[in-house]
């Protein structure tokens, strides 16, 4: 009887400090969550996309690489016919006219590396990213461009972004035909090998990145054209 007195303090004491020992392995796990959130965080995919295929491509891209994700869009829609898009496309570009874009969730400066995607129009980009662009500059920040195209490639975008990013790091792009956009995973981790951006193959949407160095930066983890304005 006075053993089973004396086991009993003993008892309570191993229960306290086992639940001592899983509260501090809770405190530890929420604060590796926290840090991985803040580590994800230092990317964003950007893009602006019409018909869906650049952003079938955005969605690929962010399970390759993680990182936060947001869209670009107007505040006016474009028309649902084809044709009328080329025309308001062309009238546009011709008039350096930049049409408004919706409030954006998340602030692109807050970013250390964008992901920048966008359909090629008229061997260029089209106005909603301009408007974008005109608005954020991004210095010092690394852009990454990529984009889908009907068959005519990136065209001007890349050296158009560098013109209106003087300050920012911009890498060499990716482009692919629109129409196959949904199965871009291949081509998206070849063109990550080449920039020395390690994929994650098996990544979920949102997780941490695997991150490298490129430069000083952090990675997560005479032809008539006319507008393709479809991806």
């Amino acid at each position: 009887t006075r053993m089973a007195f004396q086991a009993e303090p003993m008892k309570k004491l191993f229960i306290l400090l086992e639940a001592a020992f899983l509260t501090l392995l809770l405190c530890m796990f929420g604060a590796y969550v926290r840090q991985a959130e803040a580590s994800a965080g230092s990317s964003l995919i950007i893009y602006y996309s019409l018909s869906g295929n650049t952003k079938n491509v955005a969605a690929t891209l962010r399970e390759l690489v993680g990182g936060d994700i947001m869209e670009i869009k107007t505040v006016h829609p474009y028309p649902d016919d084809f044709d009328a898009v080329v025309e308001q496309a062309r009238a546009e570009r011709n008039s350096g006219f930049l049409p408004p874009i919706q409030d954006l969730a998340l602030s692109p400066e807050d970013y250390d590396v964008i992901y920048l995607g966008y359909p090629v129009w008229a061997n260029t980009i089209p106005q909603p990213l301009a408007t974008f662009l005109s608005q954020h500059q991004l210095a010092g920040t690394t852009i990454v461009p990529f984009c889908t195209h009907d068959g005519y490639g990136p065209g001007r975008s890349v050296q158009v972004i560098r013109s209106l990013c003087p300050e920012a790091n911009v890498l060499p792009g990716f482009d692919m035909l629109g129409s196959q956009a949904r199965q871009a995973r291949e081509l998206l981790v070849a063109w990550l090998k080449e920039l020395g951006i390690p994929p994650q193959q098996s990544a979920e949407a949102g997780q941490t990145p695997i991150l490298t160095t490129v430069g000083e930066h952090r990675l997560a983890g005479g032809t008539k054209y006319a507008p393709e304005c479809r991806q």
